[in-house]
């Protein structure tokens, strides 16, 4: 874990400079349109500012960004962070998250602030960071593991919340030993593959386990995805298709790049596109029909069967490329990681329009009534 930092800002004098407001701007995250709301928070409110900064400059973006209420607020500057911290700890910060907070380097604080959710989803944030007692060097690692699309709103059982710690500590200390410009192939070759496993199956880990090295939870991935494969191949074949084993999607077949990306739109697809492929995309149904999965089958323009993707969508409610995989999980080369992008951009952008005619609509019906 990284050591307690100092305060980046040092003594800070009456009047403050441009250059050191906005290197507190830098550390909150602030969004432009935001700005000056910022720097005119801080310039008055000095004395405050270098209370929470003389114990972790991170505690800053809690401050002014988690509880607006409390900044705007006037306070004794010795009482601030004791207010902060039972503001806090009342909506669900643990006592090990608070620590957590204030030891942390104030890079990571940005993402760790702003990558989505509610309030009560960042605290929730935290908490499991604090848990997983391992801050990666990786920047890239760290905000891979904040964006994963579900963790933070089931990781509320103890058991699921250490099972994802454990995880992910695995998965930090192993991107800290890989050259930075392979993290991110790493992160979507290897660590996609490892958390699926562990947020399908919930397998249930001894001490020793807990403490293994990536490369046992390499093999235990494979081995569950191997034997996904034909169980679900063995339920799909007697399953008659009912009720519920349909969904739509808002991107229909198009042509990307010279490729096609045919959505899958029901169980029977879904089926035939694992058993073609090998891998077990045929048991996604349940996502699929809850709509947190759309699943898409990337082909030539022959029709042959190239890829699977799936887009799931995260907490700020965008759809995000959760897994893009070729034949038996191999990966995918540059051309098609690009087509599974745009697909993704595609389908963001049909949402958007089906958003904005679904409010035309209610406002023409409000209008007529």
């Amino acid at each position: 874990m990284l050591q307690e930092s100092k305060p980046l800002l040092g003594a800070l004098p009456a009047e403050v400079s441009d250059v050191e407001l906005n290197g507190m701007l830098e550390i909150v995250g602030a969004p432009p349109h935001k700005a000056y709301y910022y720097r005119s928070l801080f310039s008055t409110r000095m004395e405050e500012v270098r209370m929470v900064c003389e114990v972790n400059p991170s505690l800053l973006g809690l401050w002014a960004w988690g509880y607006p209420q409390i900044a705007r607020q006037r306070y004794e500057p010795r009482e601030v962070l004791g207010v902060l911290k039972s503001a806090a700890r009342a909506q669900g910060l643990s006592k090990a998250g608070w620590k957590y907070l204030a030891r942390l380097d104030p890079a990571m604080c940005v993402p760790l602030m702003h990558a989505g959710g509610s309030l009560q989803v960042i605290l929730s944030r935290i908490n499991l960071m604090a848990r997983i007692q391992y801050t990666p060097r990786s920047l890239q690692a760290f905000e891979w593991v904040l964006r994963l699309p579900g963790v933070f709103d089931r990781a509320q059982d103890e058991q699921v919340a250490e099972l994802y710690a454990v995880a992910a500590r695995a998965l930090f200390r192993e991107a800290d030993t890989r050259p930075a410009k392979q993290v991110r192939r790493f992160l979507r070759e290897e660590a996609t593959l490892v958390f699926d496993w562990v947020m399908q199956a919930r397998p249930v880990l001894d001490r020793n386990q807990k403490t293994a090295p990536w490369s046992w939870f390499m093999v235990r991935q494979r081995l569950w995805h191997e034997r996904e494969v034909v169980r679900r191949a063995a339920r799909q074949a007697d399953a008659t298709p009912g009720a519920g084993s349909n969904w739509g999607s808002l991107l229909g077949e198009v042509v990307v790049n010279g490729f096609k990306v045919v959505p899958l739109t029901d169980s029977e697809q879904l089926h035939e596109e694992g058993q073609e492929m090998h891998h077990c995309v045929g048991g996604y149904t349940s996502q699929c029909t809850r709509g947190t999965s759309r699943i898409f089958s990337i082909r030539s323009a022959e029709d042959r069967r190239l890829s699977t993707l799936e887009i799931a969508m995260d907490h700020s409610g965008k759809w995000v490329v959760q897994q893009h995989f070729g034949p038996c999980n191999e990966r995918v080369d540059v051309p098609l990681m690009e087509v599974g992008l745009m697909a993704c951009r595609l389908y963001n952008e049909a949402e958007k329009r089906n958003s904005y005619s679904l409010a035309s609509l209610d406002d023409s019906e409000g209008a007529t009534r």
